[in-house]
């Protein structure tokens, strides 16, 4: 059976279930790794004070690979746990820096379409400025009638 969600929003990400697992981990992790040793030492010393004879250097050996395996297959686990959250936290800032560039390429293109504009405005304000000056030298020149010898 399929789950629907009506609304998205109140669905957590990925990235977000990872981070409450490896902070988990994190406190588990640890507590599981010393209680493993623990349980063990007590487990050898109650043998050899409750059994009949004492623990060899066989049982010894045996008793702590039992022990290492146990541990070395709860930090791979964590391990792989915190590889998939840098991971994801990988992504998640590819997707950031791909959103920022977007706005920056967006921004420079306003940029330069508004530079545009006003280049265009000041030189069609430039143009009208020399033909209003024309205008006005032209007018301005008279011609003094009295100079002019007939």
């Amino acid at each position: 059976m399929k789950k629907k969600y009506k609304e998205c929003n109140d669905c957590s990400t990925q990235l977000e279930k990872l981070d409450l697992w490896v902070e988990k981990s994190k406190t588990y992790a640890v507590v599981l790794i010393v209680g493993v040793v623990i349980l063990g030492i007590m487990i050898v010393f109650a043998c050899s004070l409750f059994g009949d004879e004492i623990p060899g250097i066989e049982e010894m050996n045996l008793f702590v690979s039992i022990v290492l395996g146990i541990v070395a297959t709860i930090v791979s686990i964590v391990s792989m746990l915190f590889s998939f959250y840098g991971l994801e936290k990988t992504e998640e800032s590819e997707r950031r820096q791909t959103q920022v560039l977007q706005q920056i390429l967006e921004l420079q293109k306003d940029t330069k379409r508004s530079t545009d504009e006003l280049k265009t405005s000041m030189q069609d304000s430039s143009v009208t400025r020399r033909d209003v000056r024309s205008e006005e030298q032209t007018t301005n020149m008279s011609v003094d009638v009295d100079d002019i010898d007939a």
